[in-house]
């Protein structure tokens, strides 16, 4: 699986791999079905417009096909939008307007989700791996493989290189939900190692994250802009906490292959991942979505020795588990 999208509505996700086939699920019910719809070229990126309508999906080649959701009878297209080389990313607009694509050929296209037409909007000198858009559709941030971040003024056509990483690949960029940061993730070639920044686009501050061994895929905010996750090719995939940017990371244990694309789930409680073994997984990010789950499976909560070991005796003990009974051991 190399990428997924969340809706906004409801439970349910999109996610595509690189056999052409397209795949819908519900991570409260943790199920997933193949749709009919399906590519017969490796699927790179999906995309879902921001009416829920339509389901757009990137691949090596040239074509990108643009799905209506509201007609899962038929296995076809509705629209196909026809680009110079194959798709690097793609993002939705904000207003709905249609998606932007960032190509091989160096170039950032608009496409007409109705109609598939494809408008040329800006070429630059180098290729955009991945793309990310403002909040409020008017700026885009694109990383590439010589180490830039670019950001591009998409009122003005116009970019500049807002940040330059020697020696490392950009491999991801992400916009936060209320649009202060920008967070991306680098492939530190000469340290063989992936690193997460954040930069405030108002004060220009830089901060690190580090912990990855391997290029970051894919970093996230939580809509609710207190969590930020990475992950990336050495099978990790970590959260922080945005008030406490000095701890260290959680790290969600459980997965056995590489992790290509990460989301949130609206309402921030769960934390989806596209992983290499034809793998969706789901962690919920929520501690008492943990709670509900962790505590019926338990006859005791932790004893004062235990709490002042794994969690520290300068802090009072409390009952973790409301409805477990708390025993002499």
């Amino acid at each position: 699986m190399k990428s997924l999208v969340v809706s906004a509505k409801n439970d349910r996700f999109y996610a595509s791999g690189v056999d052409g086939r397209i795949m819908q699920g519900d991570y409260e019910k943790i199920m997933s079905e193949q749709m009919k719809f399906s590519t017969p070229y490796p699927s790179k990126v999906i995309a879902l417009s921001m009416d829920e309508n339509y389901l757009i999906n990137g691949s090596d080649s040239a074509f990108v096909q643009i799905y209506d959701l509201r007609l899962q009878t038929r296995n076809k297209p509705v629209a196909i939008g026809r680009l110079k080389s194959s798709t690097n990313d793609i993002e939705t607009l904000p207003d709905n307007s249609g998606f932007i694509i960032s190509s091989a050929d160096n170039g950032l296209y608009h496409i007409n989700q109705l109609t598939g037409v494809v408008e040329h909007l800006i070429s630059l000198s180098e290729q955009l791996k991945c793309i990310s858009i403002s909040p409020d559709g008017k700026l885009l941030a694109g990383g590439t493989w010589s180490g830039r971040v670019i950001l591009i003024n998409l009122v003005a056509n116009s970019y500049s290189v807002i940040l330059e990483e020697p020696g490392s690949r950009v491999l991801s960029v992400k916009f936060s939900p209320n649009g202060k940061l920008l967070a991306y993730g680098l492939d530190d070639i000469v340290n063989r190692r992936g690193i997460v920044k954040t930069y405030d686009l108002q004060s220009k501050d830089i901060r690190q994250f580090t912990g990855h061994r391997a290029g970051v895929y894919d970093v996230e905010f939580s809509p609710d802009n207190k969590l930020l996750a990475s992950a990336g090719l050495d099978k990790r995939l970590q959260m922080w906490v945005l008030d406490n940017p000095e701890d260290l990371p959680v790290e969600m244990e459980n997965n056995n292959g590489f992790v290509w694309d990460i989301s949130f789930t609206p309402g921030s409680q769960y934390l989806i991942a596209a992983c290499s073994e034809a793998e969706i997984r789901v962690w919920p990010t929520d501690p008492k979505l943990l709670a509900d789950q962790i505590c019926p499976k338990l006859t005791r909560n932790l004893t004062q020795d235990e709490w002042d070991k794994y969690v520290g005796d300068d802090i009072d003990y409390e009952t973790t588990c409301v409805k477990v009974k708390l025993e002499d051991y």
